[in-house]
C-alpha cells in the first residue's frame, strides 16, 4: 500500500495527504482559524517538523529492535475511529490531538506522521509532480496567505520571489487564490 501511495505522490504530488488521508481530514474538520497566534509562529512549526524526524527515527529503531509496531496500541486515531483503546495513553494522546487540532492546522501531520514525512521526500526525485510558481507571479502574496500548511514562503530575505516547499499537500487553495495564474502544476 505504501509503495502505491509513493507512486501516486510521484505522479500527482502529495494528493494522498491533501485529498485522501482520513487522518488529515479529521484534523481539518476540527481546525478553527488561528485564535491563538503564538501557535502559528515559525518556531512552533519548526519544532513540529523536528519532532516528526525524531519520532520517525524512533519508530524505525523501535521496529528494528522489537520487530513489532508498538504504536498501534496507543494510536489516538484508533481510539477515535474505533471508539476503543486498551491503554490510557491512547486516550490521552486523543485528547491532545483533539485540543491541538482546534488551534493548529493538522498537528499530527506536521509533528508525527511518518507517511507524510516519507511523501515529502518524493518531490525531490526528478520527474515528481508539484505546484510551482511561474513567470506570471506578481509576488502579491495571496498564495502564501491562502496556504494553510505554510508551504509557500518568501525566498531568503527578499519578498520579490516566492517558492513552494515540500510541505505542500496539494490542497489547491493557492491555485484558487491566485488571480494572475502565477502557479501551475509542474515536474521537477
Amino acid at each position: 500500500l505504501l509503495l502505491g501511495v509513493i507512486l501516486l505522490s510521484h505522479v500527482f504530488g502529495r494528493v494522498w495527504c491533501g485529498w485522501v488521508c482520513h487522518l488529515g481530514a479529521f484534523q481539518e474538520f476540527l481546525f478553527q482559524t488561528n485564535k491563538l497566534k503564538f501557535l502559528n509562529r515559525k518556531k512552533i512549526k519548526k519544532a513540529l517538523k523536528w519532532t516528526r524526524y525524531v519520532l520517525f527515527i524512533t519508530l524505525i529503531l523501535q521496529l528494528l529492535f522489537t520487530r513489532e509496531n508498538l504504536y498501534v496500541h496507543i494510536d489516538p486515531f484508533k481510539a477515535v475511529f474505533n471508539l476503543s483503546s486498551y491503554y490510557l495513553t491512547g486516550w490521552i494522546l486523543l485528547a491532545i490531538l483533539l485540543i491541538s487540532s482546534v488551534y493548529i492546522y493538522r498537528p499530527f501531520c506536521q509533528g508525527v506522521c511518518p507517511v507524510g514525512l516519507v511523501l515529502s521526500w518524493i518531490d525531490k526525485i526528478p520527474g515528481a509532480s508539484l505546484i510551482q510558481i511561474n513567470s506570471n507571479c506578481k509576488t502579491c502574496g495571496s498564495c502564501q496567505k491562502a496556504c494553510p500548511n505554510d508551504a509557500i514562503q518568501a525566498v531568503a530575505l527578499s519578498e520579490e520571489k516566492i517558492q513552494v516547499n515540500s510541505d505542500c499537500i496539494m490542497c489547491g487553495n493557492c491555485l484558487d487564490s491566485c488571480k494572475k495564474d502565477g502557479l501551475d502544476f509542474g515536474r521537477r
